[in-house]
């Protein structure tokens, strides 16, 4: 155990200096060793941190506060993928066409993927957005915005996502000044 530990820590210090904004988490259970990395999000005023959902989905997950994930209709979160544990994506606009086929494949002709315009974060990087949109609103269905960029050994994800359009548009500025907010 005490191996484990140990190189646990060595992977979070390595990993530490690979890109400052990335959180770098790790535990330890019967199963071996879980990593979860995630874009450091600033405090979101009436959202709040849930962190059982963040570990058991791998993001760093927000809901509304006085919700929970199973009662929220809307929810915010980031995710870091660790570009070596994916050497077959070579680029981030490889990781967006995977990440539009596999919606595609899962919601069919329902949805629209458009375009958006870029969100910039507080260092200034440019994030290609896209929003995912059913063409009618329906039980099931959810309005999405998600940002995509790269951040040293990482692709970074954020999204906002919602049930009805109504609690979209009610999330997208709060999800506008997370992002814009990242360095």
């Amino acid at each position: 155990m005490k191996q484990i530990t140990l190189s646990t820590i060595l992977l979070l210090v390595f990993f530490a200096n690979a890109s400052a904004e990335i959180e770098k988490l790790g535990t330890v259970s019967n199963e071996g060793i879980h990593y979860y990395w995630w874009p450091k999000l600033s405090q979101i005023v009436g959202w709040h941190h849930d962190r059982d959902a963040s570990f058991n989905n791998f993001i760093n997950y927000y809901v509304p506060d006085g919700e929970t994930p199973s009662t929220t209709t809307s929810v915010i979160f980031a995710k870091a993928i660790y570009k070596p544990q994916h050497p077959e994506i070579k680029s981030l606009e490889m990781y967006i066409n995977g990440d539009k086929t596999h919606f595609s494949s899962q919601w069919g002709n329902d949805f629209v993927i458009k375009e958006s315009e870029p969100l910039i974060t507080a260092d200034g990087q440019a994030l290609k957005t896209l929003t995912f949109f059913p063409k009618k609103e329906k039980k099931g269905h959810s309005y999405k915005q998600v940002a995509y960029g790269e951040e040293g050994d990482f692709y970074i994800v954020f999204e906002v996502n919602a049930q009805t359009k109504k609690k979209f548009t009610e999330a997208l500025e709060t999800f506008k000044k997370l992002v814009s907010a990242y360095k």
